[in-house]
C-alpha cells in the first residue's frame, strides 16, 4: 500500500547527503573519527548490553590526552549538552568509545543520535569547538566515518569501534528492489521476479527470515514459492553501500483468517540462540532488529516495515506465546507507521506498539478468553477522558510460522504521549508503581510531599491538589479499576504520566486488567474493591514483604474533599448505570467475541498443550463468566459505594434526563445514546450536562422541572452546558428544535494546491472549496461565513447580493475559490488556502452565538491532489489523485486501476541523478496510453513534468535539484499513484 502523501511531509526530514566537517581532522588534533546512528544489531555496548548509537573520537597526538570535562552535542548551539566525566584520558594514537544512548552515567550521554541526520560538536572545557560533523540520513548497521586522508567521510559496513577505520567504505547508496508480484496471501504457488535494474547491480535475498548480507544467494532467475516463505532482499553493486531491505512474505495455501495478520520476521538466532535470543532468555530486555508486515482481514497488504522487536510484559514472560513490543526507530531505516492500527483512534502515526499475550487471560486454568482486557478497555471508550489501551486483534506469523493470537494495543510509553497529545517524548515523566519509568520524578515527589503534608478537606489545599492532576481523568481511571474488579491492583500495574509543562497535570494509564471481570477466583462481582482502593496500609504486590502507600495515597487524600468525594459519587453512579450497562457490556462481549470465533480453534490447537485454552466449550463457559459478572456486579458496586461514603437509601431520589430529538446529552462525559434516561442519585451529588445538536438543530434551553411539586415553575437555562445539583425529583429536559437558519450543509472537497487541476472565471488556478448540499430543500449561501482559523469563525462573509450564484440545489454542489480575490465575483472567499495543512469552516451567524454548519482540518496536500469525502457529504475523508470540483467524488480515484498502473518500476532508488520510469501496460493487449509524471519535492511543488507514450522506460534527469526527497506521480487514464525517490548525488 503506498504510503498517504498527507502524512509524508509530517514526520520526513530534509534528506542530506553527508557533509564535511566543519573542522577537518588534521594530525595532532582529537577529532570524531566515527559514528554509528542506526546501531541495530552490529555493536553491543559491554555495560548495558544493548545496540545503542555511538561515537568514536581519535586523539591523533603523540602523548596521552586529557579529555575530562570536554563537551560532546548534537546540538552545536548548546555546546555544553554533555560533559565527558572526569578522569577520561585517550592514549596516544588511541580511540575511545562513547555510547550515545541518553542514558547519562559513566561513558554514556544524555542524548541519542538521530538517523535521520542532524550533528555533532566536539569542544573543550571552555566550549572552544575542536570539531564537528553535519550528517544526513544514515543506514541499518552501517558506521559513518573518517577515510584513510582524515577529511573525507563515508559509510563503512564493518564497524570498527575502537580502531583504524578500514574495509570497503562508500558514498552513495543503491535503490531498493523491485518484486513482481507484492505479499500477501495465494491459493496456489507462486513465481516472482525481483530486479536490481541497474547494470553491473545484482539481488541478494534470503528466505529465513534474516536480513541479506553478502554472503547470503544471489538472485538468478524466478523464485518458485509452494509454501509460505519471507523474501527479504536488498540491491548489491560495485561502490556502492547496499541498498535498504526490502521483503515480503507469500502465504501459500494458508488458512483465510478473519482477522489481520502480522507477519514478524527475523534471524533466528535473534529468537533462539541460547545467550542472545529475546525468546529464550526472556526475562533480559533485550531488542533486536526485525521486519514485518501487516495484512487487512481481507487479506490485502497495508505496510511493510523495518522495525525493533523484543519481548513484553511481567510475569507473561513465562507464557509459550509471548507478547512482544514493536519499535518504530531511526536505526533500523523506516519512519513512523502511517496507517489507522487500532479501531476508535483517529491517529495514523504510530511509533510503537505492542502485540499483547493476554497475560493472565491466556490460560485455560485462568478463566482464558483473550480478550479479557481488552473488554476491560473496550467497554470505556469514548465513555469519558482516559488514557485507556485500544484494541485489534490479529493473527501473528513468526519466520513464517502460524503463532496464534496476539493483540495489537497501544503502547503507555514517550511514543503514546507525543502521539496523542502532541508532547515532546522527551519531556514526559512516567511513573510507574512509583519509579521511574521516563523522564524523572520530581514532579511526582512534589505531588505525592504536598499531598502527604496537607489537609484535603481544606478547599484552598484541594485547589491545589486539583492544579497537579486531571481530576476528570483520574476519577474515571479509579471507577475503572474499582467496577472491573481489578485485583492485580492498586498496588501494581499502577502508572501515570505527566507532561513536563508549566500548567501539565497528572493523568493515570489503564493497563493490564486480566484479573477483573471474574478473571480470578476471588475477584467475584461481590469484591469489595473500595477496601483496595483506599488501604493506606496496603502491601506491594511485587515487592514482597514491603508497603505501597504510593498506590492509594492520592485517592484517599483527594476523598477527603467534600467536593471531590461527591463528583466521584456523581460519577460512578453514572457509568454503573450508563457504561456499565449490562445490556450494553453484554452487546460488546458478544462482538468481541464474535470478531475471535473463526480464529479461536487454530489458536486453540496450536497453544491448548502449553497451558493455553483447551477447548472451544471451555473458551465459551469463561465467555459466560464475564457476562455473568456483567449482569451481577452493578448492585454490588453501587452496595460498596454506598457503605464506603456512608450514603443513605432514603436520599436517593429520582432524575429523568431527555433530549428532544435532532440533540444527544453528554452527562458526565458519558454519551448518551438514547433520548430518555432515568435513575437514582443521591441529594446533594453534582451532575455535569452537555447538550449536543445534530447538524439543522440547534440547542435551545434546558429545562429543569421538580417533580417533588414544591417548585411549580420550572428553571431554565440557556447555556448548553450546566453543572447542577440534585436536591430533589427531577427532570431535565434538552429542548432541541429543527434550525432552518442553520443549513445542513458539508464541506465535501477540498484543493489546497492547484497548479494544474481547473481554472476559475478568470483562467486562474486558484485552490478551492466545494460545499454539498444533503438536503431536500436549496440553500442559498449568501450571508454565510467561512474561516480558516477556528477562532475567527466569521473571518469572511459570502455576499447575498446575487442569489443565483450562491443557491445550491438538492444534491447539488458549488465550489468558492479560496484566492483572496473577493473582488473577483461573490464565490470568491478573502483568504488563500494552505497546502501544509491548515481548518477550514463554514459558520452561521446567529442572535447570541456562531453556529458551525461544518468544519475539516487537513495536512499536507501534495499539488493537484485533493481531500474529499466518499461517499459525498457523509464518508470517511480520503486523498483523491483526480479532484471532482462541482460533481460526485469517485472511489475509482482513491485507488488507482488502470491496467499496468498499480506499480510502476522506478529505479533507481535512491539516485544520484538520473531515474527511469517504467509501467507494465502488457495487459492492455498493447495499447500503450499518453502517460504523465511530475516531480513534487518534499513542500508539494511540482519541480518538472513529464509525458512519454513509449513502451520503454522514460528517463528523467534531477541532477540539477538540491538532495533530498521527492515524490513521484504517475498518471494516466484519469488515475494516479505516487512513490517517493531519494535524490543523494
Amino acid at each position: 500500500m503506498p504510503l498517504q502523501m498527507s502524512r509524508i511531509y509530517s514526520f520526513t526530514l530534509l534528506f542530506l547527503i553527508l557533509n564535511t566537517c566543519i573542522h577537518a581532522g588534521l594530525p595532532g588534533q582529537i577529532v570524531i573519527n566515527e559514528f554509528q546512528a542506526s546501531n541495530s544489531g552490529s555493536i553491543q555496548d559491554p555495560l548495558f548490553n544493548d545496540y545503542s548509537d555511538w561515537i568514536e573520537l581519535y586523539n591523533g597526538n603523540s602523548s596521552p590526552a586529557d579529555v575530562s570535562g570536554y563537551f560532546l552535542t548534537d546540538d552545536l548551539h548548546h555546546p555544553s549538552n554533555w560533559q565527558i566525566p572526569s578522569g577520561t584520558v585517550i592514549p596516544a594514537d588511541d580511540y575511545l568509545v562513547i555510547w550515545a544512548d541518553g542514558r547519562n552515567q559513566a561513558l554514556h550521554t544524555n542524548f541519542k543520535i538521530s538517523g535521520g541526520g542532524e550533528e555533532l560538536g566536539l569542544f573543550d572545557k571552555q566550549a572552544t569547538l575542536i570539531d564537528s560533523v553535519t550528517f544526513g540520513i544514515q543506514y541499518s548497521d552501517v558506521s559513518c566515518g573518517r577515510t584513510s586522508s582524515g577529511t573525507g567521510w563515508a559509510f563503512f559496513t564493518v564497524p570498527t569501534p575502537g580502531e583504524p577505520n578500514s574495509g570497503a567504505n562508500f558514498s552513495d547508496v543503491s535503490g531498493e528492489p523491485q518484486f513482481s508480484i507484492p505479499g500477501g496471501f495465494y491459493d496456489t504457488p507462486v513465481s516472482i521476479d525481483i530486479s536490481a535494474f541497474n547494470d553491473g547491480a545484482f539481488v541478494r535475498y534470503t528466505t529465513d527470515g534474516s536480513p541479506p548480507d553478502t554472503t547470503s544467494q544471489q538472485i538468478t532467475g524466478s523464485l518458485n514459492l509452494a509454501a509460505t516463505t519471507i523474501v527479504r532482499a536488498r540491491i548489491y553493486e560495485d561502490g556502492r553501500l547496499p541498498g535498504k531491505v526490502v521483503s515480503h512474505t507469500y502465504f501459500v495455501d494458508e488458512t483465510a483468517h478473519d482477522i489481520p495478520v502480522i507477519s514478524i520476521f527475523t534471524k533466528s538466532d535473534n529468537l533462539w540462540d541460547p545467550e542472545t535470543g529475546i525468546y529464550v532468555n526472556y526475562e533480559n530486555d533485550l531488542e533486536v532488529s526485525c521486519g514485518l508486515e501487516y495484512f487487512t482481514s481481507a487479506g490485502e497488504p497495508a505496510f511493510s516495515q523495518n522495525a525493533g522487536l523484543s519481548i513484553f510484559g511481567g510475569t507473561s514472560r513465562q507464557k509459550p506465546q509471548k507478547s512482544f513490543a514493536i519499535h518504530i526507530r531511526d536505526k533500523y531505516g523506516d519512519g513512523p507507521i502511517q496507517y489507522h492500527l487500532l479501531p476508535g483512534r483517529e491517529t495514523t502515526v504510530y511509533k510503537s506498539f505492542i502485540l499483547r499475550n493476554s497475560a493472565n487471560d491466556w490460560s485455560g486454568d485462568f478463566r482464558g478468553t483473550m480478550f479479557r482486557d481488552a473488554l476491560v478497555h473496550s467497554i470505556v471508550e469514548n465513555q469519558g477522558d482516559l488514557d485507556y489501551q485500544a484494541y485489534q486483534p490479529v493473527a501473528v506469523y513468526l519466520n513464517g510460522e502460524y503463532w496464534g493470537i496476539l493483540n495489537l494495543r497501544d503502547k503507555h510509553n514517550e511514543d503514546y504521549c507525543e502521539v496523542h497529545y502532541g508532547t515532546n517524548r522527551d519531556s514526559v515523566d512516567i511513573i510507574k508503581n512509583n519509579e521511574v519509568v521516563a523522564g524523572n520524578d520530581i514532579l511526582y515527589n512534589d505531588m505525592m510531599t504536598f499531598l502527604s503534608n496537607h489537609d484535603l478537606s481544606l478547599d484552598e489545599n484541594y485547589e491545589i491538589a486539583a492544579s497537579m492532576i486531571d481530576i476528570d481523568e483520574f476519577i474515571n481511571y479509579m471507577i475503572t479499576e474499582i467496577y472491573s474488579c481489578n485485583i492485580d491492583w492498586p498496588a501494581n500495574n499502577y502508572r501515570l504520566w505527566r507532561p513536563e509543562t508549566e500548567n501539565g497535570k497528572w493523568r493515570w494509564m489503564l493497563f493490564d486488567t486480566d484479573f477483573g471481570f471474574n478473571g480470578f477466583p476471588w475477584a467475584l462481582p461481590s469484591t469489595n474493591m473500595f477496601d483496595k482502593a483506599m488501604d493506606p496500609d496496603i502491601d506491594d504486590y511485587v515487592r514482597k514483604g514491603l508497603k505501597a502507600p504510593w498506590a492509594t495515597m492520592v485517592f484517599i487524600k483527594l476523598t477527603q474533599n467534600e467536593t471531590f468525594r461527591n463528583k466521584f459519587i456523581s460519577m460512578f453512579i453514572s457509568r454503573v448505570n450508563t457504561t456499565y450497562k449490562p445490556s450494553r457490556v453484554i452487546h460488546i462481549i458478544d462482538s468481541l467475541a464474535a470478531n475471535l470465533e473463526t480464529e479461536m480453534p487454530r489458536h486453540i490447537a496450536l497453544w491448548s498443550d502449553d497451558g493455553g485454552i483447551v477447548s472451544m466449550p471451555e473458551w465459551r463457559e469463561n465467555i459466560q463468566g464475564m457476562k455473568d459478572f456483567a449482569n451481577q456486579r452493578p448492585a454490588w458496586a453501587l452496595q460498596h459505594l454506598r457503605e464506603t461514603f456512608g450514603l443513605q437509601p432514603d436520599d436517593l431520589v429520582n432524575v429523568e434526563i431527555y433530549s428532544e430529538e435532532g440533540g444527544r446529552i453528554i452527562l458526565d462525559g458519558i454519551p448518551l445514546n438514547r433520548q430518555d434516561f432515568t435513575t437514582e442519585y443521591y441529594t446533594g451529588l453534582p451532575l455535569s450536562l452537555e447538550a449536543e445538536s445534530a447538524a439543522g438543530y440547534r440547542f435551545v434551553e434546558w429545562v429543569i422541572t421538580d417533580l417533588s411539586g414544591e417548585n411549580a415553575e420550572p428553571v431554565k437555562e440557556s447555556n448548553s452546558s450546566v453543572e447542577l445539583a440534585v436536591n430533589g425529583p427531577i427532570r431535565i429536559t434538552a429542548h432541541i428544535s429543527e434550525d432552518v437558519d442553520v443549513p445542513g450543509l458539508r464541506i465535501n472537497e477540498v484543493m489546497a494546491g492547484n497548479t494544474n487541476s481547473i481554472v476559475d472565471e478568470w483562467g486562474d488556478h486558484d485552490d478551492w472549496i466545494e460545499l454539498f448540499n444533503p438536503g431536500s430543500d436549496t440553500v442559498d449561501l449568501g450571508g454565510l461565513f467561512m474561516s480558516d482559523s477556528p477562532d475567527n469563525p466569521l473571518k469572511w462573509q459570502i455576499p447575498s447580493t446575487q442569489p443565483g450564484q450562491t443557491t445550491v440545489e438538492p444534491a447539488g454542489f458549488v465550489l468558492l475559490w479560496a484566492d483572496n480575490e473577493p473582488g473577483e465575483g461573490n464565490l470568491h472567499l478573502g483568504f488563500k488556502l494552505n497546502k501544509s495543512g491548515e481548518h477550514v469552516g463554514i459558520y452561521k451567524q446567529l442572535k447570541d452565538e456562531v453556529a458551525m454548519i461544518d468544519s475539516l482540518s487537513f495536512s499536507a496536500i501534495p499539488e493537484d491532489f485533493s481531500f474529499g469525502r466518499y461517499p459525498d457529504g457523509s464518508g470517511p475523508w480520503t486523498e483523491f489523485s483526480s479532484p471532482t470540483p462541482g460533481y460526485e467524488n469517485s472511489p475509482a480515484d482513491i485507488q488507482p486501476a488502470y491496467p499496468g498502473l498499480e506499480n510502476p518500476v522506478i529505479y533507481p532508488n535512491p539516485t544520484s541523478g538520473i531515474i527511469k520510469i517504467r509501467c507494465d501496460y502488457s495487459r492492455n493487449h498493447g495499447a500503450v496510453p499518453e502517460t504523465m509524471v511530475s516531480i513534487i519535492d518534499y513542500s508539494g511543488h511540482v519541480v518538472r513534468k513529464l509525458n512519454f507514450s513509449a513502451a520503454e522506460a522514460l528517463e528523467a534527469d534531477l541532477s540539477d535539484l538540491p538532495d533530498g526527497l521527492y515524490l513521484v506521480r504517475v498518471s494516466t487514464g484519469g488515475h494516479s499513484i505516487t512513490r517517493r525517490v531519494i535524490l543523494l548525488k
